[in-house]
């Protein structure tokens, strides 16, 4: 057997080698991460916004939702972004409503219409 040829073989077994020892180091890995908990996955920034909204039973203004937001939650909701999706459900008459600038409540169910 020529010595090229030989080389040849050997680089295509070594790495044939190196991509198994590899693939066992990644399941031996994924293994000791299925034993570990699953994090239960968070609530939606809406959702943090209902539940302080239900729990405060009037309008907040939205400097005060996201105040209570951090306290409860410990989310730091983005003043804008959070804004933009009340607005958004507002207009769509869907779950808040907007009683006063920058200020959200809950809709009324006899509102629903």
């Amino acid at each position: 057997m020529s010595e090229p040829i030989r080389d040849i073989i050997f680089e295509a077994v070594e790495a044939s080698l190196e991509a198994q020892l590899n693939a066992i180091r990644r399941l031996r890995s994924k293994s000791a991460d299925a034993t570990k908990p699953k994090a239960a996955r968070g609530k939606s920034q809406i959702s943090m916004v209902y539940d302080v909204l239900a729990e405060a039973k009037k309008p907040l203004h939205l400097s005060a939702i996201i105040e209570l937001v951090q306290t409860q939650f410990g989310v730091q909701l983005d003043p804008d972004s959070i804004g933009s999706a009340l607005t958004k459900r507002v207009v769509k008459k869907d779950l808040f409503a907007r009683p006063a600038k920058n200020t959200f409540a809950l809709r009324e169910a006899d509102d629903a219409g």
